[in-house]
């Protein structure tokens, strides 16, 4: 996982989430900065999930869906693919 350490919300430990999502969210806050906004590889938060690609999938659709996380396509530069941003909406 990231060098640092995640901050997790009670309010997403309690909530109705699945727990794929709750996984999903964990690792995306391990890697997230101060302003909450992340850019892990697809292929890193998979493993670091231990999920399949499928179960990862569900999980992120859930966040995504719920207003939880926001996924975006940064910038092509260099011919290198773009980088997939994350950013954390989460409440305390």
């Amino acid at each position: 996982m990231g060098q640092g350490y995640g901050k997790t919300y009670n309010s997403i430990a309690r909530s109705g989430l699945s727990a794929n999502a709750k996984v999903v969210y964990m690792v995306l806050a391990g890697y997230a900065d101060k302003n909450r906004v992340c850019y892990p590889t697809r292929k890193t938060l998979i493993r670091d999930c231990a999920f399949s690609e499928e179960s990862f999938d569900k999980g992120m659709k859930e966040l995504i869906n719920a207003g939880i996380i926001s996924r975006e396509k940064g910038e092509r530069s260099k011919g290198k693919f773009p980088r997939t941003i994350y950013t954390l909406h989460d409440t305390s």
